[in-house]
């Protein structure tokens, strides 16, 4: 909560953003049901805490015949562009802690209270429970690799698209 409203009050200030910008919330999503066509959420699953209530919060009020596209990193990731850091996140949240204290330069009581990677059946699962489909289009990003479009690390990348796309 404190990160998140230092970020917003610094956000709403340099851009000249209006205090109805962003709204902090318990969870609840101030709209009512079936309120949506389309719900794009990129980025955040992983600062979230509570996923079944953000599931259960986008299911409430997408319409009946609405799209809801989830964009997040997931723990099973070898590279945690957050921390910038490998593996780090495949620890226990005690040993990230002094993992990312040594190894990252935002450390680890910064990333245990904000990161909250889980895995992608993790995800699946809850979704389950809110939505009729779950598409994985993990493989078919890194199948196909967009140099000019790709913003992160492209010798990972460029690695992760031969290893996608080696013939079994």
């Amino acid at each position: 909560f404190d990160i998140y409203k230092k970020f917003n009050d610094k956000v709403i200030k340099n851009l000249n953003f209006s205090d109805q910008t962003f709204v902090l919330t318990d969870g609840r999503l101030p709209y009512p049901d079936n309120t949506f066509d389309f719900i794009n959420s990129s980025q955040v699953l992983e600062h979230v805490e509570d996923k079944d209530l953000y599931y259960r919060e986008a299911a409430r009020v997408l319409k009946d015949d609405g799209i809801c596209f989830f964009s997040f990193p997931h723990r099973l990731q070898i590279y945690d562009t957050h921390s910038r850091t490998f593996i780090i996140h495949w620890f226990p949240k005690y040993l990230r802690k002094i993992l990312y204290d040594i190894f990252s330069k935002s450390g680890g009581e910064t990333l245990n209270n904000y990161l909250f990677l889980s895995t992608l059946s993790f995800h699946k699962k809850i979704s389950k429970k809110y939505f009729s489909i779950f598409r994985n289009i993990s493989s078919q990003r890194l199948k196909n690799l967009d140099k000019n479009n790709y913003k992160g690390n492209l010798v990972l990348r460029k690695f992760a698209h031969k290893l996608m796309n080696i013939k079994f």
